[in-house]
């Protein structure tokens, strides 16, 4: 699989120069380590396995900034993954409401604007107490809050791609 045009189109709209794509480190504006360091480890992150889709249910990201959620969309496609992106949380529980069945796992940060992730969460669980639910934060005084809920993983910014993609496996294998 060639991985310029994603690394080429990633890097450029992100305000890098090409002479970066080969080792692109980390992009400290979104907390978001995104390829490692090397061509090697960038091979590795995009070649991980694939999940088997067992389903035809999506996976909603949520975050109020969106060069992660394109980056995450993107990377979990590549993995054969159905995933719906949302920057607004009130947006994301308005689709929640009407589709609750169409998603399996909610991947959300936990400071956005207009409503937090636990709160975001809290009313998500109203409608469907079973939905797995990843929660994402820089940070770490939130760690003890996000214990308390009923979530299926927490990952700490900054996030590889491979960790982002073993926690989605892990949650859904786990049916």
């Amino acid at each position: 699989m060639d991985t310029s045009p994603f690394l080429w189109n990633f890097c450029w709209k992100r305000y890098w120069h090409k002479s970066f794509i080969g080792a692109c480190l980390f992009y400290s504006l979104t907390g978001v380590q995104i390829l490692g360091s090397t061509d090697q480890n960038t091979q590795s992150a995009l070649n991980a396995p694939t999940i088997l889709r067992t389903s035809e249910k999506s996976i909603m990201i949520v975050d109020d900034e969106q060069d992660i959620l394109v980056l995450f969309r993107d990377y979990l496609q590549t993995k054969g993954l159905n995933v719906q992106t949302f920057q607004n949380p009130v947006q994301a529980l308005t689709e929640f409401q009407f589709t609750p069945s169409s998603y399996s796992l909610i991947i959300s940060d936990m400071r956005m604007p207009q409503l937090s992730g636990l709160q975001f969460i809290e009313k998500i669980r109203k409608i469907n107490k079973d939905v797995k639910i990843i929660f994402m934060t820089a940070f770490d005084l939130e760690i003890q809050k996000i214990a308390q809920k009923n979530m299926s993983e927490f990952l700490k910014k900054p996030i590889t791609l491979q960790e982002l993609f073993s926690a989605v496996s892990r949650v859904l294998e786990s049916d």
